[in-house]
């Protein structure tokens, strides 16, 4: 008898899981675009190398890209404002970015879509928002995979191989 109860909370558990994770997925949308790691751009003397990234629309509508952000494990580093290009579905670009000398870190990508795009501009051209105020403005947030640092920054002691 308490198996069967068991074996029927437990099933009851199970659909109620899959029944709230289909409106989690509505409510919560992943980022629209995928941000992969190339590598470091090749050693020129007077110029330090750049990372490559290559970020792509991955949504089924057209995404506004307006910057990046760099982030160490302790937080966001800084900001970039490159001004908003529109990638259509499946359209991609390549970001070429300077890095500070960190042994870990990741890129994140802001991004808006028709709406938030439409709120952005809008802040942006009052004198409510700066250009240093970005933290106001709504943006989807895409992040890289955490990449090693530049070849010239020494690896974390507890780094391995």
């Amino acid at each position: 008898m308490i198996k069967g109860r068991v074996i029927i909370v437990g099933v009851v558990a199970a659909l109620l899981v899959v029944a709230l994770s289909v409106p989690y997925q509505v409510i919560v949308p992943r980022s629209p675009l995928t941000v992969t790691f190339l590598g470091y751009t090749n050693f020129v003397p007077g110029r330090l190398p750049r990372a490559v990234f290559a970020v792509t629309n991955t949504s089924a509508r057209a995404v506004q890209r307006w910057g990046w952000e760099e982030h160490l494990a302790s937080g966001r580093q800084g900001v970039t404002q490159a001004g908003a290009v529109t990638l259509k579905p499946s359209q991609g670009e390549h970001l070429e970015v300077s890095t500070g000398a960190w042994p870990t870190w990741r890129l994140a990508v802001l991004s808006t879509g028709t709406l938030k795009g439409k709120w952005n501009r809008l802040l942006t051209s009052t004198s409510y928002v700066a250009s240093n105020q970005w933290d106001q403005l709504q943006f989807d947030r895409s992040f890289s995979q955490w990449v090693p640092g530049p070849p010239w920054v020494p690896a974390p002691p507890n780094a391995k191989p």
